[in-house]
């Protein structure tokens, strides 16, 4: 009985000693496997990061870039129409007063009719060419010739036009004027679109975009309409048109005839001086018959600390 009992021990701690070392094994095998897989995960993960590095050494930095626009000039620029009945080109140049650093010409008149004769008007039948109209390199080479700088004014009429087809058509030719202007010599172009709306912000920017796109370091303006300014956005709509254009310019020009112009250009300049010192924006001057007028509109500004401006032709 006592054998039995001894032999049965002895067989439960030979089936003890044989599980411990199953368990044993089965732990050391399961602990290798994790290890093993970790290291295979981890092999994988290293891999696609540095993959992904390869690919992209940049990944750290933005996804898109500002570009950041070149600067405008600082310009006191005087009136100087490529046209004027009575008078002579060389003579309105003449009259430009001696202090003076730029002027200022127009490119077209508000209905879009061209002051100059322009390559692409031969080209383009819906272009429509001042008779009196002569090339825009001899005016820019006699300017040139008194050292001013030139800014010209490029009205874009388009945004009246109800047939969106024609409008594309249009909105192409105008980018290719100024293009042909900038071409030609002058040093930047203000566009003016009086009749553009809110919703026309995107489309103004493009055709900035599409000028510096087709010319080499364009340097493009645009003249803020009221109806920006007048916009519940116009903080947003402003910071928009910055992107695009080098410059922005405040438009005092549209004063009706009860309204005393200095007092009109006082309360615009005023109503915006955070915006005009921030965007360092140019301020649009009304051009007036006698020079002594003229330079009130100028003072009336200069108190704001306004040191860039330029008066429409």
């Amino acid at each position: 009985m006592n054998n039995r009992n001894r032999h049965m021990q002895y067989r439960r701690s030979i089936y003890r000693k044989r599980k411990i070392k199953t368990i044993i094994i089965s732990s050391v095998v399961a602990i290798i496997v994790i290890f093993a897989l970790f290291m295979i995960v981890g092999s994988v993960l290293h891999n696609k990061t540095k993959d992904g590095d390869t690919k992209n050494p940049d990944a750290t930095a933005p996804e898109s870039t500002e570009k950041v626009l070149a600067s405008a000039r600082t310009v006191g620029a005087y009136p100087l129409p490529l046209l004027e009945d009575g008078s002579n080109f060389s003579d309105r140049l003449a009259a430009i007063p001696p202090n003076a650093n730029a002027v200022c010409v127009n490119l077209n008149e508000e209905d879009g009719t061209l002051l100059f004769r322009s390559a692409l008007a031969s080209k383009l039948s819906h272009i429509t060419v001042h008779k009196d109209a002569s090339a825009l390199s001899s005016s820019v080479t006699a300017i040139e010739r008194n050292d001013f700088y030139i800014s010209a004014a490029l009205y874009i009429p388009t945004f009246e036009e109800e047939n969106e087809l024609l409008a594309e058509i249009e909105f192409a030719t105008w980018a290719a004027v100024a293009c042909e202007a900038i071409q030609d010599g002058v040093g930047d172009v203000l566009i003016l679109a009086p009749s553009m709306e809110a919703d026309d912000v995107e489309r103004i920017c493009s055709i900035a975009d599409k000028i510096r796109e087709l010319t080499e370091n364009a340097i493009v303006g645009f003249a803020i309409p009221d109806t920006i300014l007048a916009n519940e956005k116009k903080t947003a709509l402003v910071d928009t048109l910055s992107k695009h254009f080098n410059y922005l310019s405040l438009d005092t020009t549209q004063y009706r005839d009860e309204d005393d112009p200095i007092k009109y250009i006082e309360g615009k300049v005023s109503g915006l001086q955070l915006e005009l010192m921030y965007y360092k924006m140019r301020v649009l001057l009304p051009r007036a018959a006698e020079a002594e007028t003229q330079q009130k509109y100028i003072d009336a500004i200069t108190k704001y600390n306004i040191t860039s401006w330029q008066i429409l032709p």
